[in-house]
């Protein structure tokens, strides 16, 4: 809609639709608020304003679905972190575990776990009484006989787990547990220890259904762009862009180009500035400015019922420390032109094609700062591939519904309020960037998949043994769950 074009009248018709979807939210209009909104003129103002409202306090998602009305191309934003300003001490490290501590037992609270006790409260039980537990995992390890032990602690005390030797199996799955996650036990209770006969997961349960749109519409996954850098491939990225937009298409494409309707990208937009030792050696543009509007060069040819939807990554102009808010708009330059631009934080999620009879496909988004971490230390995952095994650790976060559950795996700010790394709402794709591999695979009908990359390994990236899958894009039917890998560095798949 052209504000041009609004009637003063139409202009408060959609203050008062704005603040009535505030309301059924239950977000306090303040004075100041009200003033603000008094101040506003036109549509795309008030639609910022109203969704920056909305996403203030950012624990869940938005109650009232007719925020899509509101927002363009049918894109609802429905997490997307924003920073809570103040000064950090240790007492909001043990705040954010508490909170990361109670929304995941919330979770395994619906699994199916009998006789839940408390670890104080065993520690009085008569030996021999089938008990069940949530806490935290302290530490882990093994007996001189060769049985294998868990540290565990809740609220009210640590107690020490133990699965018996000749449970190989449970303890397989054992050896897989990372510190400070969050999990369910069940066994017997012995003199202050548990002997462990069962682990549960936080997981996404079995009973997940898959998700399709009415209508046959497509959306495309690609990422780790890294615009700006001498390294960029910006032939093949023209060729990604002239296909998207239709214009250099083959026949057997022409009518699937034309439903598609939403381009994913999750993270690294730019190369960045000084992320890396002598990078500014292997940077087209040393502003992150140029290089943002460079992007927009590229988006903007890209038509605008095509809806565009981005996280931040290391390499974009945010904090490092997770999670990463929602770009800076100050340095975006031109990109803030684009109509059918949507920026969320990592992790972050959208919906998408949502109707009066459609309750729309969840998009998880999270660039990936911590993959080469549980890549590298979940044994089972490092001696299957590692980093080459990309949903062996996707699988790893829907399982403990957590992207960082151990201390120390990735770079973070704790968060009073709530632990914004936690997996509370379960997705119907789940998007990662980072390592510039491609990979597709689902889990309990979770589509799950890592994006190419759109630059050549540097000689610093080298060093990490990064072997990239480049100029790659997926394609997906979101009717059919369809897929298709398709190859920029050919002339085949364009």
């Amino acid at each position: 809609m052209n504000d041009n074009l609004l009637t003063n009248d139409e202009i408060k018709d959609f203050k008062k639709k704005s603040i009535n979807i505030l309301l059924k939210n239950n977000i306090l209009l303040t004075p100041e608020y009200i003033e603000k909104f008094n101040s506003l003129n036109s549509k795309e103002e008030i639609l910022e304003y109203t969704n920056t409202l909305l996403l203030k306090d950012n624990k869940s998602e938005v109650k009232d679905s007719s925020l899509d009305n509101l927002r363009p191309g049918n894109v609802r934003i429905t997490n997307s972190y924003q920073d809570h300003f103040k000064k950090r001490t240790v007492s909001d490290f043990v705040q954010y575990y508490n909170n990361r501590f109670q929304a995941l037992s919330g979770i395994l609270r619906k699994r199916d776990v009998d006789n839940l006790t408390s670890i104080d409260k065993i520690k009085s039980l008569y030996e021999k009484e089938q008990i069940s537990t949530i806490a935290m995992v302290y530490d882990v390890g093994e007996t001189k006989n060769g049985h294998f032990v868990l540290e565990l602690e809740d609220k009210t005390g640590i107690i020490k787990g133990i699965i018996m030797k000749n449970n190989e199996e449970l303890i397989q799955i054992a050896k897989n547990i990372v510190l400070d996650e969050v999990i369910a036990v069940s066994g017997v209770a012995g003199k202050d220890v548990i002997f462990i006969n069962d682990i549960i997961f936080p997981d996404i349960p079995l009973n997940n259904t898959i998700k399709t749109t009415p209508e046959e519409v497509y959306a495309v996954f690609t990422g780790d762009p890294q615009i700006g850098s001498k390294h960029f491939y910006k032939e093949n990225f023209q060729k990604f862009i002239d296909w998207i937009s239709n214009k250099k298409v083959s026949d057997k494409h022409k009518d699937i180009v034309s439903k598609i309707k939403y381009l994913i990208i999750p993270g690294d937009i730019i190369e960045g500035v000084g992320i890396f030792p002598g990078q500014e050696n292997e940077l087209e543009f040393q502003s992150v400015i140029e290089q943002y509007n460079l992007v927009y060069e590229y988006l903007k040819q890209i038509p605008e019922h095509i809806q565009i939807i981005m996280c931040p990554g290391n390499h974009d102009a945010v904090r490092l420390a997770e999670p990463q808010p929602a770009f800076t708009k100050k340095y975006l330059g031109n990109l803030l032109k684009l109509k059918n631009l949507h920026l969320i934080s990592s992790p972050g999620m959208v919906s998408i094609e949502e109707t009066d009879n459609f309750q729309g496909i969840n998009i998880l988004l999270y660039h990936g700062f911590s993959l080469p971490y549980y890549g590298d230390k979940v044994p089972e995952i490092r001696e299957n591939g590692g980093l080459s095994n990309m949903s062996a650790i996707m699988k790893f976060y829907l399982q403990r519904r957590h992207f960082a559950p151990s201390h120390g795996s990735t770079q973070f700010i704790p968060d009073i309020r709530f632990d914004p790394m936690v997996i509370e709402k379960i997705p119907d794709i789940f998007v990662t960037g980072h390592v510039h591999k491609i990979s597709v695979d689902s889990y309990k009908n979770v589509l799950m998949m890592n994006t190419s990359a759109w630059v050549a390994p540097t000689e610093y990236q080298s060093r990490f043994g990064l072997i990239p899958d480049n100029c790659r894009a997926v394609l997906v039917n979101l009717k059919t769950r369809d897929i298709k890998i398709l190859n920029f560095e050919s002339e085949e798949d364009s």
